[in-house]
């Protein structure tokens, strides 16, 4: 149950959903600034483990090339994504089609674990349908606009959102009747120990 009932998850998904509507409005501009803004953080990144490889490769000229070739790779891959900012969009697609696939098995197993009978297996069950529906749609389903995947993303965000609260419903419910179990086997012993107490006086009695 924790999967839902956590408040990094409910920040996540606002921020999903808020992300999502602003793909859904202006889609070319958002993919384009993401894109761009991904590709100078790699390149930055990159250029600091050329740097730092020069400096170590000068204390120490045995040192190996990895920060090197890494830093390289990631300054071409950044280039790339600056370039081909237009094209990005496939690869935000299937991203974040794994994402929700993988979610949406989350909630599954989650869902399975709670009561059969109860009305939060049923909502925590059609969630994590929906989630498994919305992961594969985005995986499987080629040529999709942009403004559809930030439909997704904003859907994606409710379900989330929902299932917080639903989870934190059934949470709450069963601190509840925890509470009530523990009050009633107190007062169950407090009864037990009345009944000995007054036995003990009515022996007291008939011995005198």
């Amino acid at each position: 149950m924790l999967l839902f009932n956590n408040t990094k998850n409910l920040i996540k998904s606002v921020l999903f959903l808020i992300f999502g509507a602003l793909i859904f409005a202006y889609p070319d501009k958002v993919i384009s600034l993401v894109a761009s803004a991904f590709g100078a953080i790699l390149i930055l990144y990159g250029l600091f483990m050329i740097v730092r490889n020069y400096y170590e490769t000068k204390h120490d000229s045995q040192t190996p090339a990895t920060l090197l070739t890494f830093g390289i790779v990631l300054v071409i891959i950044g280039i790339m994504f600056i370039i081909l900012s237009d094209s990005i969009s496939l690869v935000i697609q299937y991203v974040l089609g794994a994402w929700i696939l993988f979610n949406g098995i989350e909630k599954l197993i989650l869902a399975l674990s709670l009561n059969k009978k109860s009305v939060q297996f049923k909502s925590q069950l059609i969630i994590a349908l929906l989630l498994l529906a919305a992961g594969l749609y985005t995986v499987l389903v080629n040529n999709i606009t942009v403004q559809v995947v930030g439909l997704i993303m904003m859907v994606y965000a409710v379900l989330e959102i929902v299932g917080y609260f639903t989870n934190k419903v059934v949470i709450t419910e069963e601190k509840t009747e925890t509470t009530t179990a523990i009050e009633v086997k107190k007062d169950k012993k407090k009864n037990k120990k009345g009944e000995v107490k007054e036995a003990k006086v009515v022996e007291d009695k008939s011995e005198k």
